[in-house]
């Protein structure tokens, strides 16, 4: 009777994990980069001065950093495979929405 040792177990079981790490790596730089994107758009609506475009960055870090807690402690509580899936859900459909908005 052959057991599969740990060492050939284990990439198995780690792929799965790192490739939902990554994905929601590429998910945050994503969302990072439509904002650095748009900024010039953004400050203009703002009517805004030199000043905004830190402002708006500002933002964007400060809302980062606070949700960032907020969705480690659901995660904790809730199936982290569910939360997931239904935090992507609305993200891609405002990313559509604000694609397609001009």
């Amino acid at each position: 009777m052959t057991t599969a040792s740990p060492e050939t177990v284990a990439p198995r079981r780690v792929l799965p994990a790192l490739i939902g790490l990554l994905l929601g790596t590429f998910v945050s730089m994503l969302a990072s980069t439509v904002v650095s994107t748009s900024l010039p758009v953004i400050v203009h609506d703002l009517s805004g001065d030199q000043n905004a475009y830190t402002w708006v960055i500002t933002a964007t870090l400060l809302t980062t950093a606070i949700s960032t807690p907020i969705w480690g402690k659901l995660a904790d509580l809730f199936n982290r495979k569910v939360l997931i899936q239904t935090s992507s859900a609305p993200a891609s459909a405002g990313g559509t929405w604000a694609c397609s908005a001009r």
